[in-house]
């Protein structure tokens, strides 16, 4: 009986280690190294650079392409996390290899399905708080929002969220109303309420901003509450204390964390708002874009390289960018990912096994 424990013991530690380090499985949410992964993106960065040089042919970077692609073993989507990783830990002034990357992520993720990439790309910001990583995955839900419209569509987000309804992504609603507060509530109000609730708080919209503010800061829906606190961290003429105080009472965690951008905004202001004065209409698409100006990001097209599952390629324009997801103050550091600790725990927990079933024999 006790060899039929410690084997079943032993069994059992093996398969646990294999379920958390298998690239395919659920665990891989998170954006972590894998250095053999990442020794074949860097020579496939390498083929690109030759293209751009000319030091190799069209025909290089296309059986390089496939071969690499292959060989990695890995799913479009987990590939693309690597992909991200590789970037991330490049130096800044590293442009040639930085743009070679970013023709190769422009590469991967088209071919993955829209609603796919929103789920898989809305995981991994609810499980990073790495700057870079949330930059670069803001990114890609840009590119799923503004891919046929110059103003944001969230019908892919909204779509995704209905099969989440219980607990949908943090990244992703604060994600919607970073970018476009009234669309997005207006989004929320399709997905949790029926038709007539949707044209009511449209036509609440419709009103005097300092009365939109007012009776949406009542809400009994959390969605029309964060409306009113994105909406006051985008215009801070619109900031009262009355409205302050009564957020600062609401327990839902993303309006808490607009609060505490407001609070950190070194333009806020206490006022007290004007009648007849409406909300300023921005644009979404022309934010997108004076940050990515500022960020002074390009990606080059991937011509050289096959389009997969008759996906488009990424055109020569840049991955449009939207107002990023604040950074922590404290980011952490990188250490041991969770596969790899539980690889490592799982070798001791072996081992141990082992050293009890030979003296038990013994």
């Amino acid at each position: 009986m006790k060899s039929l424990n410690v084997y079943t013991l032993i069994f059992s530690a093996l398969l646990l280690m294999h379920y958390f380090a298998e690239p395919n499985g659920f665990a891989q949410t998170a954006i972590t190294n894998n250095p053999a992964i990442q020794h074949q993106i860097e020579k496939m960065v390498s083929v690109v650079i030759d293209v751009e040089n000319n030091k190799a042919t069209d025909d290089n970077a296309k059986k390089a392409f496939e071969l690499f692609k292959n060989s990695t073993g890995l799913n479009d989507k987990d590939l693309l996390l690597q992909l991200l990783f590789f970037k991330e830990h490049l130096n800044n002034d590293d442009s040639d290899r930085g743009r070679a990357v970013r023709v190769l992520i422009g590469s991967v993720y088209p071919a993955i399905p829209l609603e796919d990439l929103t789920k898989f790309v809305a995981s991994a910001l609810d499980n990073t708080e790495e700057p870079v990583q949330m930059r670069d995955l803001t990114r890609l839900l840009d590119g799923v929002v503004f891919k046929k419209n110059p103003e944001p569509d969230f019908s892919v987000l909204a779509i995704v969220i209905k099969g989440q309804k219980d607990a949908p992504s943090p990244s992703l609603i604060h994600y919607m109303f970073h970018l476009e507060p009234e669309k997005a509530a207006i989004t929320l109000a399709q997905v949790y309420s029926d038709d007539k609730a949707v044209v009511e708080l449209q036509n609440v919209l419709r009103t005097d901003a300092v009365d939109v503010i007012n009776i949406l800061s009542i809400s009994s829906n959390w969605w029309q509450r964060l409306y009113v606190a994105e909406t006051i961290r985008k215009n801070p003429q619109l900031r009262n204390p009355e409205i302050l105080n009564r957020l600062q009472q609401d327990e839902h965690p993303l309006i808490r964390k607009v609060l505490a951008e407001i609070k950190g905004d070194k333009t806020e202001k206490l006022l007290q708002p004007q009648k007849n004065k409406t909300i300023p209409a921005t644009s979404a698409n022309a934010n997108v874009l004076e940050k990515q100006r500022e960020d002074n990001i390009t990606i080059p097209s991937p011509a050289s390289l096959p389009s997969t599952n008759n996906q488009p390629r990424l055109s020569s324009q840049p991955i449009t960018q939207s107002q990023n997801v604040p950074a922590p103050s404290n980011p952490s550091t990188p250490g041991y990912s969770r596969i790899t600790v539980v690889s490592i725990v799982g070798v001791l927990v072996v081992l141990a096994a082992a050293v009890w079933l030979m003296r038990s024999r013994s």
